[in-house]
């Protein structure tokens, strides 16, 4: 019998904590999945402070038995804004999610749907093991979303330092800035910037609505990462009259930084078609293998019908590990499936 607990709540005891750290490093050994291997007491100690740092972020452990054999992520975007909505993804430890599995899930994230006044779920599946509980949910398919990895001792280095004496030279009125903090000049601009990207990402069905990002929740997240030994690697790219005109991200966790996750990369529509990417993403990468020695990945999700951002990671060396997919799940679907 599955049972659902929130890491917050009184019955997620020590005990818990380590099973689900054993679950999760089980999971990153068995399938490759992107968590870190970390002591359960840290485990605690940072999604608890993410918790209270961010009031809409919600984790969960699944037990069958007391055994972990799952794990939940939750969080609400824009609450209280123009266009909130609820993410959630997960991981367990099967080959095929059972539908009662998907079931004790589904029955608490009917709950936050309910308690935010929302009728659909995102859902994000970044394998396709995790592909199930959407179907489970009678969810919508909006986007193939893949994840590939780069393996830094095979990654195209020459072309990359290339990259990086090309793109100064044919476009000299461009430089690009480093920054771990987002200066408060720049926060407003960088947001409005990290929003567009969103919205204008290529899918392949239409959400029927947009993402807002506020400079707010950039600062709250800082704050997190500051407790939490994590890193976010910036590079942005700016005009002559020094307006901001692009940017690439990562994370990096300073006690495990074996594998970095590439987030975004994307340049304002003028300069698109140029190939600026390659300089962001060349110059991220190699920040990253000069401050961390011990890094030997760089991971990335994509939808596959993001062509152009595809082909340059292709071009670096990055190679497909997994396919997963991005749902739409409806409350009015959720509770059907929950009756079954």
């Amino acid at each position: 019998m599955f049972k659902i607990i929130s890491i917050d709540g009184p019955e997620f005891t020590d005990e818990k904590w380590i099973a689900c750290q054993e679950l999760l490093v089980a999971l990153r050994r068995k399938y490759n999945s992107f968590f870190f291997d970390i002591p359960w007491q840290r485990l605690k100690e940072q999604h608890l402070s993410l918790l209270q740092t961010d009031k809409h972020q919600y984790r969960y452990g699944v037990f069958d038995e007391g055994k972990a054999v799952g794990w939940v992520i939750a969080q609400g975007r824009d609450i209280g804004g123009t266009d909130p909505s609820l993410v959630s993804n997960l991981d367990a430890d099967y080959d095929l999610i059972p539908r009662k599995f998907s079931m004790t899930v589904g029955a608490e994230l009917e709950k936050l749907l309910e308690n935010y006044g929302l009728q659909e779920l995102e859902y994000m599946a970044n394998c396709r093991r995790t592909i199930k509980p959407a179907e489970h949910w009678m969810g919508i398919r909006v986007n193939i979303l893949n994840r590939f990895q780069l393996e830094r001792i095979i990654a195209h280095k020459d072309l990359i330092d290339n990259w990086l004496q090309e793109f100064p030279t044919r476009y000299p009125s461009l430089r690009l800035e480093f920054h771990k903090i987002i200066p408060d000049k720049y926060l407003v601009r960088f947001a409005e910037l990290f929003t567009q990207f969103l919205n204008e990402m290529p899918r392949e069905r239409d959400r029927g609505r947009n993402y807002h990002i506020t400079p707010e929740i950039f600062r709250v997240h800082d704050e997190w990462r500051r407790k939490n030994d994590r890193f976010l690697y910036i590079f942005t790219m700016h005009d002559d009259r020094d307006n901001m005109t692009g940017f690439t991200n990562a994370m990096v966790a300073g006690h495990d930084p074996s594998n970095a996750y590439q987030a975004m990369t994307g340049v304002i529509s003028e300069y698109r078609g140029k190939g600026l990417s390659k300089w962001l993403k060349a110059a991220l990468f190699r920040k990253i293998g000069e401050d961390f020695p011990g890094n030997k990945y760089m991971t990335t999700d994509m939808r596959a019908v993001n062509f152009p951002i595809q082909k340059v990671n292709e071009q670096m060396g990055y190679k497909l590990i997994s396919e997963g997919a991005e749902y739409s799940v409806s409350l009015e679907n959720l509770k059907q499936s929950l009756m079954k």
